[in-house]
């Protein structure tokens, strides 16, 4: 007697990618009820909390261009605003100066040690500016902000080229730098909130964004005591 045909079994693949379908459409959330449409909750790795620092700002080296024996120079942590003259140099040079740098050149010429290639290197950097700063104009800053790093005083010598100094944004104390993911999405005006490092949070104020960077006004708290932001 013939055996009744079987039922052929159902493809594992099949059931596999049922399967998936299921556990994909149980992933998804619930429609809007207002627009059906399915909105995703942001990621916390977009809304931070993300690590804080004290805004370095806009920075500006101080070179002199020629060298040359300084006149006058301002204090070290003067405020200054763009084009404000920090150093003026003397306009000529001492003929006697002059004749003894030049007699220490000529002595130093074939005296071998890294000692005497040394002391021959500076006195020539000496005797450049000198001469070079017969003409030597003003050094000046760019930019508005607070002049840090500075130990220039009358009498020195500068050598052509040599960094003197800094101009630092006067501001950049009061405000926190924080990098976030491309997900944040920050805008100027955003509140944020700050996390302190004693402990609680404070709100503040987005007020610059250049592609991940973000720079926050904490307001009244200090931004040194800041120590994450979220968004």
């Amino acid at each position: 007697m013939p055996s009744a045909p079987s039922t052929p079994a159902e493809p594992v693949a099949a059931v596999a990618a049922v399967a998936a379908v299921d556990i994909a459409e149980d992933d998804e959330p619930p429609p809007d009820e207002g627009t059906g449409n399915r909105t995703r909750k942001a990621s916390t790795s977009a809304v931070g909390p993300f690590p804080a620092s004290v805004d370095a700002g806009q920075t500006e080296s101080l070179r002199s261009r020629t060298g040359g024996r300084v006149k006058t120079a301002l204090a070290d942590g003067a405020a200054i605003q763009k084009g404000t003259i920090i150093v003026t140099f003397e306009s000529g040079a001492d003929a006697s100066e002059l004749a003894t740098l030049q007699d220490r050149i000529a002595s130093l010429e074939n005296v071998e040690g890294e000692e005497a290639k040394r002391d021959l290197k500076q006195a020539r950097q000496k005797l450049a500016a000198l001469e070079g700063g017969q003409n030597a104009p003003p050094v000046t800053s760019s930019m508005d902000g607070v002049l840090t790093g500075f130990a220039v005083v009358p009498g020195a010598v500068v050598r052509a080229g040599e960094v003197i100094g800094k101009v630092v944004d006067g501001a950049v104390a009061s405000r926190v730098r924080v990098t976030v993911v491309r997900a944040t999405r920050p805008k100027a005006g955003q509140k944020v909130m700050m996390n302190l490092k004693s402990g609680g949070s404070l709100s503040g104020t987005v007020v610059a964004v250049s592609g991940r960077s973000v720079i926050v006004d904490p307001g009244s708290e200090p931004a040194e005591n800041v120590e994450s932001v979220g968004f």
